[in-house]
């Protein structure tokens, strides 16, 4: 996801059949930003006599329950409360829907920004999660995180106060900060390169093959390497599995 500004207001082109087929699937009303946002806050503006931005000549108004499609943006802002809200109180269907018809990388079917906040905010409340992610395409991810600070930043933060700041169920995979090496027949030590590793990081190491009189005696953590000691010279290549956190 890019940083930039400018994503705002670029044009973000639909597919108006997949959007028609979309409506016919989940309900046409769950994919019109605002059919299930009236609500008070609307009807307050109604009666105060608070009127909507003209839309342009050449284009037709936004209607509740009908599908609209325009070759630009449509923004709704607003200085003192939320810019768009959107509710629903039917199973299956969302307040708010964003969906990109785009067969090529590079779209997003919803895109938040933010200068000291956060760029999207979810709060769970009564049984339900706070932000969810799905996937059913291979070999991608269901919640993407990238972080790209000069240093001191994290790409993802996990805080609780009384439960588990992270709960994983499957296996776990650490590409750049775990690893299986080979320690040589008849060497003691071995040096592994471990890119951004400092001395203050901890290394966790085990023998995946087992060799008479021979254990580890230390795992010694340095400036992007650390060092591996045997207790006794191996008889053959000796494979060690690490792993390092900070």
């Amino acid at each position: 996801m890019s940083d930039q500004p400018d994503q705002l207001s670029r044009p973000e082109p639909a597919s108006e059949r997949g959007a028609h087929s979309l409506a016919a699937r989940y309900g046409r009303r769950a994919l019109i930003l605002g059919a299930a946002a009236a609500g008070a806050g609307l009807a307050a503006d109604l009666v105060a006599g608070s009127a909507a931005q003209a839309a342009p000549d050449s284009s037709p108004p936004v209607l509740l329950g009908k599908l609209s499609s325009t070759d630009g943006s449509t923004t709704v802002s607003s200085k003192k409360a939320n810019g768009l809200v959107g509710q629903t109180r039917t199973t299956g269907f969302s307040g708010v829907a964003g969906l990109d018809f785009n067969k090529t990388k590079g779209s997003n079917g919803v895109y938040g920004q933010t200068n000291q906040g956060f760029g999207v905010f979810g709060i769970g409340i009564g049984g339900g999660n706070g932000v969810g992610g799905h996937s059913n395409s291979s070999g991608h991810s269901a919640i993407f995180g990238v972080d790209s600070a000069a240093s001191g930043g994290t790409a993802i933060l996990g805080q609780s106060r009384h439960g588990l700041a992270l709960h994983a169920e499957g296996k776990v995979k650490f590409s750049t900060s775990s690893g299986v090496t080979i320690v040589p027949g008849g060497q003691r030590t071995a040096t592994v390169q471990v890119s951004g590793m400092t001395t203050s990081s901890k290394v966790f190491a085990t023998i995946q093959q087992a060799q008479s009189g021979v254990h580890i005696e230390g795992a010694e953590p340095g400036t992007e390497s650390f060092t591996l000691t045997l207790s006794a010279h191996p008889s053959q290549p000796l494979r060690v599995a690490w792993f390092v956190l900070e």
